[in-house]
């Protein structure tokens, strides 16, 4: 149990972004937040209050564009709204484009959370919630990481409100062991074996974990916390429930989720399309946005 929880930190760090991860604060004091990095015009940030969270975004939601499908950007574990900006700047330049809404989820970015464990769902709820509250017929969804699992969960719950899924090197996909033995391998050079076999499934499941008393004993590293919960959560034997139009995007270089897995959900997601970019990584939403810009306004 060391060993996986170990191995665990090590995925967490390996999904994050680059930048520190900020402390809890009180943002609503500190004042609205646009990220300079978008240079969307007529961008505003927002904040919204549901449950336990207090939620950052950013949108440039306004008269002219209100009746167009919007996008809503979900980052992955560790990042935040920011690193959607080259692709936010290239899909929509003008105000009477496409409106969107980039979400920080909570505690990343500028959101913030109060207590309770944190698990995916709770991410979908709230996602769930928030669509709900724009009041639209249908939404495109563009998630990265484990923001595509939180995506899928919300998908598989909700199809027919889903215009396009454009799942971008998605986590809860694979296959747990070929899964950490590979990550393994890559971050600590280690072999584990298989977590998944006869007499080992309550620790690929980690059904023995408490969360709470994680958080008292070992680490309150909301990295390492929301990681676990996003090993715990896993949808490749689901994958095929999947009725949305969904377009996945896969760097051929990626050392968190290998594009294979890619594969795996275009040949069990009836109607789908997959794309592998050649020199991209786990971030081609970053250094290769203006293919991917491309690629989704050709399946809108």
């Amino acid at each position: 149990m060391r060993f996986l929880f170990l191995f665990l930190t090590f995925f967490a760090a390996g999904c994050a972004s680059d930048k520190p991860v900020p402390q809890a604060s009180d943002v609503i004091a500190e004042g609205l937040i646009v990220p300079k990095e978008i240079t969307s015009p007529g961008t505003e940030a927002r904040y919204w209050a549901y449950n336990n969270f207090v939620v950052h975004l950013v949108t440039n939601i306004n008269e002219q564009n209100k009746s167009k499908t919007p996008i809503i950007y979900v980052h992955g574990l560790g990042g935040n709204l920011t690193g959607f900006a080259p692709l936010i700047n290239l899909m929509h330049r003008s105000k009477a484009g496409r409106p969107f809404y980039a979400l920080d989820l909570p505690p990343f970015g500028e959101s913030i959370m109060r207590n309770a464990d944190l698990k995916i769902h709770d991410y979908t709820e709230m996602l769930q919630e928030f669509i709900a509250q724009l009041g639209v017929p249908k939404v495109n969804l563009v998630c990265h990481s484990m923001g595509g699992q939180v995506c899928i969960d919300y998908a598989l719950a909700n199809p027919g409100q889903i215009q396009l899924l454009t799942l971008i090197s998605p986590a809860g996909t694979y296959e747990k062991s070929p899964f950490v033995n590979g990550a393994t391998n890559h971050f600590v050079g280690i072999n584990v074996g298989s977590v998944d076999g006869p007499g080992t499934i309550a620790i690929g499941d980690l059904s023995w974990y408490d969360q709470n008393f994680a958080r008292r004993m070992l680490t309150d590293n909301p990295l390492v916390l929301v990681g676990i919960e996003s090993f715990r959560l896993n949808f490749h034997n689901r994958i095929q429930k999947l009725k949305t139009q969904t377009l996945i995007i896969w760097g051929r270089d990626d050392q968190i989720f290998d594009f294979v897995n890619g594969a795996y959900l275009k040949e069990n997601i009836e109607n789908s399309v997959f794309y592998v970019i050649d020199g991209a990584d786990h971030t081609s939403f970053r250094t290769h946005s203006e293919l991917i810009a491309k690629l989704i306004q050709k399946y809108l």
